[in-house]
């Protein structure tokens, strides 16, 4: 497929995704007799499961473009590599050894590997000493160019080089141009605005792979804000004695943490959240490696956590643990991750 007609493909799929959340908004925010609610609940199950995986779909494809215009042939993209960014794979590349677990600080643990590494390729520089998205790249380089590699397209500068005039390095400008089009999907200490979709992207593996998916709807007052209109959700459930049933591979780490994470301790978590108006990092978030990505309401959050439900948001997507299961918004958060991704996919190749 030429890169043109793949570009026309994405723009299509965007409309697609635009005019499925346009659709799903309808009913966000809507006053509902009791009689609806069963239709309404079952309209919210479906439309969060179709806008789920036509972002996943429309991820693929974006990722499919960025090789291609790069030179890939179409025949060698047989995987698509997303888990090279985030801080723990960082750290596993640089050491296979490390430690793991809730009380390892995984960015200090991290930072004397990478001054390592720099050592060993001749930088004058540590880490702190380097501009953080110089930084990324540099880290980044050797498995993108394992991935470009594979898809046919030829690298010429293998491995960069310090630019002592410049105090950056030296990369290669096929792996800088991916790297540049694809860091919105980056989820690590530095940048961390991909988290949303990797959260997402989990959840609807875990959908291709078991039978039986559990949607907990809800019809009831808004909890993203004061107003009291009648608003509809749809979560993404695991119950507690499910976390048998996940697989590594398809439900990333945060989502099982916050499944095992007894319900007092996330509490107190969330209590100093409040109390220090968001500006407090957790053991668990260090443990993770993304920053300080647990946020609750510092207006509301009272109202919405009780003895039963703990309402809190992880890179502003809506969580709710109870002492039985985690549910994850599959509706207004999902959009708004959904917008996001198709206005940058949009802006970054010209459509």
């Amino acid at each position: 497929m030429t890169t043109y007609k793949r570009k026309e493909d994405i723009r299509l799929q965007i409309e697609l995704l635009d005019h499925a959340i346009s659709e799903q908004e309808k009913i966000l925010y809507q006053h509902h007799s009791d009689q609806q609610e069963r239709y309404i609940e079952n309209d919210l199950k479906n439309r969060s499961e179709q806008t789920l995986s036509k972002l996943c779909s429309l991820i693929d494809q974006y990722y499919i473009f960025c090789a291609e215009d790069l030179g890939a042939s179409s025949e060698k993209i047989t995987k698509i590599q997303y888990n090279t960014t985030t801080t723990k794979d960082i750290a596993k590349k640089l050491d296979s050894t490390q430690p793991t677990g809730k009380k390892l600080d995984l960015v200090n643990h991290l930072e004397p590997l990478i001054n390592k590494k720099l050592a060993e390729c001749g930088s004058p520089w540590k880490a702190r000493d380097i501009n953080p998205t110089d930084l990324m790249f540099y880290l980044l380089n050797d498995p993108t160019r394992k991935v470009l590699e594979s898809y046919g397209i030829t690298i010429t500068i293998k491995h960069p080089a310090p630019d002592l005039t410049n105090e950056t390095f030296i990369f290669d400008e096929k792996i800088k141009k991916y790297l540049n089009r694809t860091n919105l999907f980056w989820c690590n200490h530095i940048q961390n605005n991909g988290l949303p979709v990797r959260i997402y992207r989990s959840i609807n593996n875990y959908f291709k792979h078991n039978a039986t998916i559990k949607i907990h709807t809800e019809i009831h007052g808004a909890a993203y804000s004061n107003d009291q209109q009648t608003i509809g959700y749809a979560f993404f459930e695991i119950s507690n004695d499910e976390y048998h049933l996940i697989n590594n591979e398809l439900i990333q780490d945060l989502i099982q943490d916050l499944i095992q994470e007894k319900f007092d301790d996330l509490k107190e978590i969330l209590f100093l959240k409040f109390e220090r108006k968001n500006n407090y990092i957790s053991a668990l978030e260090k443990s993770w490696g993304y920053g300080d990505v647990i946020k609750v309401d510092t207006e509301n959050n009272s109202k919405f956590n009780n003895q039963d439900d703990l309402c809190f948001f992880v890179s502003d997507i809506f969580f709710v643990k109870t002492k039985n299961s985690l549910r994850i918004d599959l509706f207004k958060s999902l959009i708004t991750t959904t917008r996001f991704v198709t206005q940058e996919i949009k802006r970054r190749i010209g459509l």
